[in-house]
This record gives structure tokens, sequence and C-alpha cells, in this order.
């Protein structure tokens, strides 16, 4: 059982490991999205870059990072492999070590993870964060608010299956973590807006 939980965490590193930010940037505008805006290897700052079309792809190949990692675990070994290759999935995104352990901040392969657990509350989630991001044009609050409820929905829907709980809470961690600054922007006023609509119009 320790080889299958240990395979599932390395496939799904390697799986995390592809950035789709940075390859996309590399082959299809010639240039590396870590050069750009916040310096970020992830989809708000493709789309701050280089326009919500890129960006929506980059959010695509992300999420089904998480989905395919969790996929494979839960074909190697049930739930728990699963959500260790789904976790790990999550972790090789935002550190990737062909990049120096910079990468995303793993919001897009989370959501991917939350899809392949319950599609319909991650299509419920994808929409109340799409709305936010609309509404107050900051993407950091809409993807903190999305990964933050799911420890708190899976707490009503799933009591009696611990281990996604706690999956769900390191993944809400991962988040916090990587929006530290952000969160430190946000309480300051200062936070960078990426306005959706105008995006969108261009």
């Amino acid at each position: 059982m320790v080889g299958n939980y240990l395979l599932s965490a390395i496939i799904g590193y390697a799986i995390g490991c592809f950035s789709s930010a940075y390859f996309l940037s590399k082959m299809v505008k010639k240039g590396d999205i870590r050069k750009y805006g916040s310096g970020n290897a992830g989809t708000t700052n493709m789309i701050r870059a280089y326009g919500l079309g890129i960006g929506l792809v980059t959010l695509l190949l992300d999420a089904l990072k998480g989905i395919l990692a969790l996929v494979i675990g839960y074909l190697i070994g049930g739930e728990v492999c699963g959500l260790i290759g789904g976790l790990f999935a999550v972790i090789g995104h935002i550190l990737p070590f062909y990049l120096g352990f910079k990468g995303g901040k793993g919001i897009a392969t989370t959501l991917g993870i939350i899809i392949a657990v319950n599609p319909l509350v991650g299509f419920l989630l994808f929409i109340l964060g799409l709305v936010i991001a609309l509404v107050t044009q900051y993407v950091s609050l809409s993807s903190l608010t999305v990964v933050l409820l799911f420890p708190i929905i899976c707490l009503f829907l799933y009591p009696t299956r611990a281990f996604l709980l706690f999956v769900a809470l390191v993944l809400a961690g991962l988040a916090i973590y990587t929006h530290r600054e952000n969160i430190k922007r946000l309480k300051n006023g200062t936070e960078n807006k990426t306005n959706l609509i105008a995006k969108l119009k261009k």
C-alpha cells in the first residue's frame, strides 16, 4: 500500500510539473511568462500578459492536471491514492523542479481536483469564483474563496471521509501560503485588479 501511495505521489508531482503557462508562453507567444507582470506562471498572469483567450487555455490545461493526477491515483489504489496524486499535482504546479521550483499558485489544478471529486460542486465553485472576479476585479480574492470553501463543503457533504477533508484543508493551506502577498495587498487595498470584462471585449 505504501508503494501505491508513493507511486501516486510521484506521478501526481510529475503531472503537476508540466507548467501550462510556461510552455504556452514559449510556444505560442515566443516569450517567458515569468518575465512579465507578477512573474507568476499561472492563469492570472497569462491573462494580464497575453489576453483572456490564452489565459483560459492555461486554466483548462492546469485544471486537467488535477483531474488526471487524481484519476490515475485512483486507478492505482483507490480514493486515498487518487487524493494523494491530486495533492502532489498541485505541489508540482507550485514547485516544478525544472523551473527552479517557481511555478504557479495551484488554484486551477486545485479546481481540477474539486471537479474530479464532485463535478457539480466544482462547477458551482467555478461560477462563484467567476462572479467574484467579475464584480470585484480581484482574481486572488475569487481564487481564495473557491479553495477555502472546499473543506467546508467537504465537512458537510462527506463528514466520514476524513482523508478527503484533510487534503482539502492542505489545499486551502497551500492557497493561503501562495497568496500570502496578495492577502497583504487585499488588506491594504493595494491589490492589483484584473478587468476580465475589458479583456473579453479585446
